[in-house]
């Protein structure tokens, strides 16, 4: 017997986030699981939620937000043969007054706190 048609799996993402927009997915703190980066409606705030093997869910544990006036327009995990990769933030504002639209690179180095029950992430 086949089942066709849409089902409802909660992987742990948010519901009442509309607009929330899947940027990437790839390995960030090689557990050998992809985790999936995430930004809101308005390009404003980050969202990286890591796979839990235990529960089969994203769950969130890091938020940051993009520097004031720039709205963010692409992500790009690093590939550096470490422990924990970081983000290449590419991110643009334009000048309400030329409309010059100037576009920057930002780095954010991901750290880990392990004095917990389980790891924590943040992002500088």
């Amino acid at each position: 017997m086949f089942f066709l048609g849409y089902f409802d799996v909660n992987v742990g993402l948010p519901v009442t986030n509309a607009g929330m927009r899947i940027l990437n997915i790839s390995d960030l703190n090689n557990d050998k699981s992809n985790d999936m980066v995430t930004v809101d409606s308005e390009g404003k705030t980050v969202s990286v939620f890591y796979y839990d093997d235990m529960t089969g869910t994203f769950s969130n544990t890091a938020t940051f937000a993009m520097p004031e006036g720039y709205l963010l327009d692409n992500i790009i995990p690093t590939n550096i043969p470490q422990g924990l990769q970081h983000l290449i933030v590419v991110a643009s504002k334009k000048d309400t007054v030329t409309e010059i639209v100037d576009t920057q690179l930002f780095y954010y180095k991901q750290s880990e706190d392990t004095s917990a029950d389980r790891s924590n992430f943040s992002w500088t």
